[in-house]
């Protein structure tokens, strides 16, 4: 058990020092794919109750009021958008001549949520010990989240620049945010 934690943190150093070098590190030690289902469903269970935990903690019963879905519910909406996020990286990455797997893009993404829990537990215990400190970490969380799953990208496809990768995710994200947007608008105007 402790050999994985020091494991485990090495890893979370790595990934932070040399982000591309751990990637490709993780896809040459890939687990199987039912290993990397679970992980996706373990790193999205693990999201649901860190972020019901945040809101109790942070929010109290005000935020509460509004009807917070339940852990669940989080945890396989979660579950859905790693999925969906993954499967977006893969086939765009596809569309620019990238050579990665499905299941490696599964991986990573599973390994970039796991980066970024640790982040967000950091960010919980912040706002009670230093509250300047945690109202700007979400912040810099935006900025590491980018820089890892850029470098991610690169590896995962073997591209070769990383200034190309960062914009196509720009555009990736834009586009995206415009077709939900537009699915949203469509899907209320239905509704009576």
């Amino acid at each position: 058990m402790i050999k994985h934690c020091v494991w485990l943190y090495v890893m979370f150093g790595l990934t932070l020092k040399w982000p591309r070098v751990c990637a490709m590190f993780i896809m040459s030690h890939a687990p199987s794919i039912q290993t990397t289902a679970l992980l996706s469903v373990l790193v999205s269970v693990m999201a649901a109750i860190i972020s019901y935990l945040g809101v109790l903690l942070i929010g109290g019963d005000s935020l509460l009021a509004g009807g917070q879905p339940p852990p669940l519910l989080i945890a396989s909406i979660h579950l859905l958008v790693l999925y969906c996020f993954a499967g977006a990286t893969y086939k765009i990455g596809a569309l620019f001549g990238g050579e990665g797997r499905i299941w490696h893009a599964v991986l990573l993404m599973v390994w970039l949520e796991a980066i970024m829990l640790v982040f967000h537990i950091l960010q919980i215990i912040l706002i009670f010990v230093l509250p300047v400190l945690g109202a700007i970490l979400p912040f810099l969380s935006v900025v590491l989240f980018f820089y890892l799953f850029v470098n991610f990208v690169v590896a995962l496809h073997h591209f070769r620049s990383g200034g190309k990768v960062f914009l196509a995710t720009l555009v990736s994200f834009v586009g995206a945010i415009y077709g939900i947007a537009l699915m949203v608008s469509f899907v209320a105007s239905l509704s009576p």
